[in-house]
C-alpha cells in the first residue's frame, strides 16, 4: 500500500488518502484479529480473521492494479514508447491477478491451511498461490527493470517523432509531470 501510494498517488488528492486510511484501518483490524485468534481460537474468530485477510489483500492489490491502469489510461494516447505503456499494463494485470490469491484461503478449515500435505485442497491452493505470487514477482521485475531485449520487442514497429529523443530519466520526468497535472 505504501508502494502504491508513493508511486502513483504522492501529492495527488484526497481519494488516495482515503484509500490509504481505509487500508490501514483494515490492516490494523486484521492484525488484531490474527492475535486474537492465537489466544481465543474458535471457528467464528478463524473466519472473521480470514474475512479481513481477504479484504486486505483485495484492497491492497486491486488498488495497485487500478492505480497502474489509471496511469496507463492517462498516457495511452501520448507519444510515448510502447514499453513504458506496457509497464503499466503489466503492473495492473498482475496486481489484480495476485489479489485473488487470498480468496481460496478463506475456505481453509482451522489448522489445515498449507501444513497438511495430505489435504488436496491445501495443496491445490498452495500451488495456485505460489504460481500467482511467482508470476507477480517476475512481472514486477520485468516491468521495473525492463531489459533491453524486452524494450526492443515492445517497441517493434514504433517510430518516434524526430524530436522525441529522451533518456529514460527524462521520460520518467515527463510522465511524472503529465500524471501530476491530471490529479484524481
Amino acid at each position: 500500500m505504501l508502494y502504491t501510494n508513493l508511486t502513483f498517488h504522492k501529492e495527488r488528492g484526497n481519494k488516495a488518502k482515503l484509500m490509504l486510511i481505509l487500508i490501514i484501518i483494515v490492516a490494523i483490524i486484521h492484525f488484531y484479529l490474527k492475535i486474537r485468534l492465537i489466544f481465543e481460537p474458535s471457528l467464528f474468530n478463524h473466519y472473521l480473521q480470514k474475512s479481513f485477510d481477504v479484504a486486505l489483500t483485495l484492497l491492497v492489490f486491486n488498488w495497485m492494479g487500478w492505480s497502474s491502469y489509471s496511469s496507463y489510461k492517462r498516457i495511452k494516447d501520448q507519444e510515448i514508447y510502447p514499453w513504458i505503456k506496457a509497464r503499466y499494463k503489466i503492473l495492473s494485470i498482475f496486481s489484480i491477478l495476485l489479489s485473488i490469491q487470498a480468496i481460496p484461503e478463506f475456505f481453509f478449515t482451522p489448522g489445515a491451511e498449507y501444513r497438511a500435505p495430505n489435504d488436496l485442497y491445501g495443496v491445490i491452493v498452495f500451488g495456485i498461490t505460489s504460481i500467482l505470487a511467482f508470476s507477480f514477482s517476475v512481472a514486477n521485475i520485468l516491468a521495473w527493470t525492463m531489459p533491453n531485449w524486452l524494450k526492443r520487442y515492445l517497441n517493434h514497429g514504433y517510430q518516434p517523432s524526430e524530436d522525441m529523443e529522451f533518456s529514460e530519466d527524462e521520460l520518467m520526468t515527463i510522465i511524472k509531470d503529465q500524471l501530476s497535472t491530471n490529479k484524481t
